[in-house]
């Protein structure tokens, strides 16, 4: 079952959406709703849906922001819903790569077909993604990833450390008193050359060495996440499935085929 998430800021439409919809007949399932773009993001951060329906103007941020922050976060489907008169907002939706924009007030038929459309492309990118990887390709996130030299020493060593020691429990302030520097200090230099906060960058590197150790051996899932910091295999598989877009599983199925 896909899981989908709903954001709307009218209640009526929102909920209408949730409890009318036989989304069983499309394959998904309803897992959240949310009302407005930050309280959504919460929400995509927890339960790492498939399909993401959002609503283009919401109060505060609106779902094109929502839509271009959470694209660096994690793959998902969108499906835009839209007034008559906002065919601007419709080009900047494309622009973002949405590929199914639906005006209300929503058709069911024409919600269905979306649904079933964003499924489809949910399995594409799966399927994608498993034949790359059965034939040696790297997945495109990981492909520049920890390449070349930040210029700075301080970094560098801050960079080796996390790198060496990523499976035990770290936080910005244990790095920098190991490079001897401040936690803002380090922070500032993650950000100017590497484009990610440490949190980030930690992440990565983790998820990074679980993909090498998926590639090496027979290792369970459970002992991999553990080998990369992670105590709870849950929450490492839901990290996993929201850098790659592939569960451990799959990923590891992907690499058999």
């Amino acid at each position: 079952m896909k899981r989908v998430v709903v954001i709307d800021d009218e209640q009526i439409q929102r909920q209408g959406l949730v409890s009318m919809t036989p989304w069983e007949e499309v394959g998904c399932q309803v897992v959240g709703e949310a009302a407005n773009a930050q309280e959504g993001m919460e929400i995509m951060r927890k339960l790492q849906p498939d399909i993401v329906i959002v609503d283009i103007r919401m109060p505060g941020e609106s779902g094109l922001e929502l839509i271009e922050k959470m694209q660096r976060e994690m793959h998902v489907e969108y499906i835009i819903l839209s007034g008559y008169g906002e065919f601007s907002y419709a080009q900047q939706a494309i622009r973002l790569g949405v590929r199914n924009y639906l005006l209300k007030p929503v058709d069911d038929d024409e919600l269905l077909e979306a649904v079933r459309k964003a499924a489809s492309y949910v399995d594409e990118e799966k399927r994608r993604k498993k034949i790359e990887l059965a034939n040696g390709s790297q997945l495109d996130i990981f492909r520049n990833f920890g390449e070349g030299k930040s210029k700075n020493q301080y970094l560098e060593k801050a960079i080796c450390y996390m790198e060496t020691e990523c499976q035990n429990n770290m936080t910005i302030r244990d790095v920098a008193d190991i490079v001897k520097i401040s936690p803002s200090y380090l922070h500032r230099l993650f950000v100017k050359y590497t484009n990610y906060t440490f949190g980030e960058y930690l992440t990565m590197c983790r998820i990074r060495r679980a993909i090498r150790l998926l590639h090496d051996g027979d290792r369970k899932i459970y002992e991999i996440a553990e080998l990369c910091g992670y105590k709870d295999t849950r929450y490492f598989s839901m990290v996993f499935r929201r850098i790659t877009g592939l569960t451990p599983s799959e990923y590891k199925e992907g690499r058999q085929a």
